[in-house]
């Protein structure tokens, strides 16, 4: 249950990331952002959106665009979809009731997985 914070520019990502990860003595980590997803290519990658939510951070557009995001969580009640599956098309949408499946695919991703998650050279 140990919690590592940092609060990082753009150019200090990688090394943030490095140093936090250094620390880590645990199976498997939770990370929130998606800068992150510029140095790391994870097990699973969730972007939390809510289901009104017109416009996303530029990063997490980015993600996206990429193919670095593997599924999308709806925070925001409703049977519309977000209009930022538009940028996503074909990716698992999950909602509460969906959170079962959505376990099970996380479970399901990192057992197997590589103890380390892939690290990726920081773009100059």
């Amino acid at each position: 249950s140990d919690v590592c914070s940092s609060d990082l520019t753009d150019g200090q990502v990688g090394q943030g990331i490095d140093a936090a990860l250094a620390k880590v003595r645990a199976p498997g980590v939770l990370l929130e952002g998606t800068s992150v997803l510029k140095r790391l290519r994870p097990a699973l990658a969730i972007l939390v959106v809510r289901g009104d939510e017109a416009s996303i951070k530029p990063s997490a557009r980015a993600a996206l665009r990429d193919g670095r995001i593997d599924a999308l969580y709806v925070s925001a009640p409703g049977s519309a979809p977000p209009p930022v599956l538009a940028d996503a098309p074909g990716l698992p949408v999950f909602r509460a009731a969906d959170l079962p499946r959505l376990v099970a695919l996380l479970r399901e991703r990192t057992a197997h997985a590589p103890q380390d998650a892939e690290t990726e050279e920081e773009p100059q």
